[in-house]
């Protein structure tokens, strides 16, 4: 936790939504992590560094069910994660630019077209607008039977070397929110997206791109950039600093 930070944890009622927030000017920022992952990582901090640098307003945390025991997260869904994040631009009724990092980005679009009053702005660092197909519709029809009827099943984790466990339901309520399209925003879209990703491909980030209207929407690809896109941190400040520039 940066020493201008004060923990946040919302709502009331369990299973609540930790973080850390920063008072300041606006429109801040709100930064919406990838899946399984945290508020707490290099990007998430590098970012919060930055907003209190620039003495914005800033909010990161852990989405509803993650940064728990692998128990938890089984219950993870996209369209939890998305109403909570509406939920928290009603809550501060703040302009804020939307910060999503792979599966967060989605979660930002979403929440930038139902609450477009309250985005000023969204940067995208490897969208996963094709992540149910990247890495869960290719399974064979008789495992996602399987999964089905027993409700539960686990999956390997490429980066710890472990497994994690995913309900079913969460399949099934992915399965909403394949279409990459069409967006329409009043506001400005940055998209940052690694040549070197070994999760998603370039392709899709520049699909996503015709499929987005408003005043200013750009793409940069990071020639060495891989999905995590940690070595693209000085182009985020700059992206936010534009994006601030422009709200």
């Amino acid at each position: 936790m940066l020493a201008q930070e004060k923990e946040f944890k919302w709502p009331a009622h369990a299973p609540r939504i930790t973080g850390y927030r920063l008072a300041g000017a606006q429109p801040g920022g709100i930064f919406l992590h990838g899946f399984r992952s945290h508020c707490d990582g290099e990007k998430a901090r590098a970012l919060a560094r930055h907003a209190a640098a620039r003495k914005r307003s800033w909010l990161r945390y852990n989405q509803r069910y993650c940064a728990q025991s692998n128990d938890e997260f089984a219950h993870f869904t996209l369209s939890q994660a998305i109403n909570d994040a509406v939920a928290l631009l009603d809550h501060f009724r703040q302009p804020s630019v939307l910060v999503g990092s792979s599966l967060g980005a989605v979660i930002a679009l979403q929440a930038a077209q139902r609450r477009s009053k309250w985005v000023s702005g969204l940067l995208l660092l490897a969208p996963a607008v094709r992540f149910v197909e990247r890495h869960f519709s290719s399974l064979p029809d008789d495992e996602i039977r399987q999964w089905r009827e027993h409700g539960a099943r686990t999956f390997a984790d490429d980066y710890s070397g472990g497994v994690f466990a995913l309900e079913y339901a969460f399949f099934a309520d992915a399965m909403g929110y394949r279409a990459l399209g069409p967006w329409k925003f009043d506001c400005p879209v940055s998209i940052l997206h690694g040549q070197r990703d070994e999760l998603l491909p370039v392709d899709d980030s520049l699909e996503l791109r015709a499929m987005i209207h408003s005043p200013s929407i750009d793409l940069d690809i990071i020639a060495d950039g891989d999905h995590r896109l940690t070595d693209a941190i000085p182009a985020m400040r700059h992206k936010l600093d534009t994006l601030w520039a422009n709200a």
